[in-house]
């Protein structure tokens, strides 16, 4: 039991850390760069904690950071919450509109 509570303050310190040089990051105070794996870290802590607005903002200073040899990875995202999108529009207009049907089809009637 020692040994997960050990993991977890050393977790726990480690993203309180990656807040402090986000904080400094995005007041200014200290230039200071942050890799894309810590960003990843961040959003999933704030978004956590259900602060959406400051995950946002984060993902928004996150790829402001991407450097030109980024571009593959930038594209790479782009693409996945593109189709991330494209499939939650469809699910919402199923459940708005209902399914698709096709009225120019022949529909086979039952003999009474």
């Amino acid at each position: 039991i020692a040994m997960f509570n050990h993991q977890f303050e050393d977790e726990n310190g480690d993203i309180q850390d990656l807040l402090l040089r986000y904080q400094n990051l995005k007041t200014g105070k200290a230039p200071s760069y942050i890799e894309e794996d810590d960003f990843e870290k961040i959003i999933a802590h704030l978004d956590e904690k259900d602060a959406i607005v400051e995950a946002i903002e984060a993902a928004d200073i996150a790829l402001s950071q991407l450097h030109l040899h980024d571009f593959p990875m930038l594209v790479i995202i782009l693409l996945g919450l593109l189709f991330a999108e494209i499939s939650v529009l469809r699910i919402y207009t199923r459940m708005f509109l209902g399914n698709h049907k096709k009225v120019y089809h022949q529909i086979a009637f039952k003999n009474s």
